[in-house]
């Protein structure tokens, strides 16, 4: 199976779909695309209540059209808007894509859209809407989700660790052992291409289990326990690392590391 080069970002407005995707962007070094118009948070209403059944359907069409053009791109974390499962044509699209599903309360929700505008059509409560929209969408989230996430945990650094240890289980692995701590490493990981030459270079295998070790968000000190090394010995593998393929940054590695 081809390396994961998208992640789709789906569910409910108030999720928290734009910070989670702007925090996995940046964790993993790719471009965030905010395709999410919220318009039924902005109105009020369920999209089917705003538009007629025609206008509707050219609205989902016109989300046909963006998913097709950003299932071209590479390395983006796309940020979707909440009716796209509404759509069969969209459901299809995102479930042959990595879309993580941020599964969160309505309460949560309420909580998180306490400093938004009021809807400018306040006919039903903002909480009869998302109820609502729960009812209608939640097990089509589900359908569609490559990965599910509980939304209601307060716990942003842990929910992007899930999906990144997901993206790399996606694909074959090899299981590396040092002293009974269980390292995981995709077997192709000792060749890179070089970051601006984009000629291959062969890591050594302490190099390349440093760089997945550091792709999985750990800190130097915790590599060096996982490959029984000093921390110094670690920072000067890193450091040869960043050297041999052209990374000014471990935030560069990191993005070489998930191309």
């Amino acid at each position: 199976m081809n390396k994961i080069k998208r992640v789709f970002v789906i569910g409910h407005p108030g999720a928290g779909k734009g910070l989670f995707a702007k925090t996995l962007g940046e964790k993993l070094g790719w471009r965030i695309i905010d395709a999410d118009i919220g318009i039924e948070s902005k109105i009020g209403l369920p999209i089917h209540e705003i538009l007629s059944k025609e206008a509707a359907d050219s609205f989902f069409h016109c989300q046909t059209i963006i998913l097709n053009n950003l299932i071209k791109e590479e390395h983006v974390v796309v940020v979707t808007d909440a009716s796209m499962v509404c759509s069969k044509i969209n459901r299809e699209i995102l479930s042959a894509e990595f879309s993580v599903f941020l599964d969160t309360s309505t309460s949560v929700q309420l909580e998180r859209n306490i400093r938004r505008a009021a809807p400018l059509l306040p006919f039903i409560t903002t909480k009869e809407l998302f109820d609502n929209l729960h009812d209608e969408r939640d097990e089509l989230n589900k359908l569609v989700s490559t990965l599910t996430i509980d939304g209601n945990k307060h716990a942003l650094d842990e929910h992007i660790q899930v999906v990144m240890n997901a993206m790399r289980e996606s694909f074959n692995v090899d299981v590396l052992s040092d002293d009974g701590n269980a390292i995981t490493r995709e077997k192709s990981d000792s060749i890179f291409f070089h970051n601006t030459r984009h000629s291959p270079v062969q890591l050594s295998t302490q190099q390349a289990t440093c760089l997945t070790l550091l792709a999985q968000g750990k800190s130097s000190k915790l590599i060096a326990r996982d490959m029984s090394l000093s921390h110094r010995t670690v920072e000067g593998i890193i450091a040869q690392t960043k050297e041999l393929l052209g990374c000014k940054s471990s935030k560069e590695l990191m993005a070489l590391y998930f191309k």
